[in-house]
């Protein structure tokens, strides 16, 4: 799972992580703006970012 986050500082769109951890049932991203250098951490829970739709009937 890669999800990309803007920067905090700069507001730089679409930024790719540059660490991944996973954490029992979280994921913890690490980020680097390539335009200001600003680092931040995001704890996301897994399974609110699981495909959950189902197939109609």
């Amino acid at each position: 799972m890669t999800l990309t986050d803007s920067c905090p500082n700069c507001l730089e769109p679409a930024i790719e992580p540059v660490a991944e951890r996973h954490r029992g049932p979280h994921v913890v991203h690490g980020y680097r703006c390539p335009r200001c250098r600003h680092q931040w951490a995001t704890a996301r829970l897994i399974a609110a970012y699981r495909n959950t739709t189902r197939k109609a009937a």
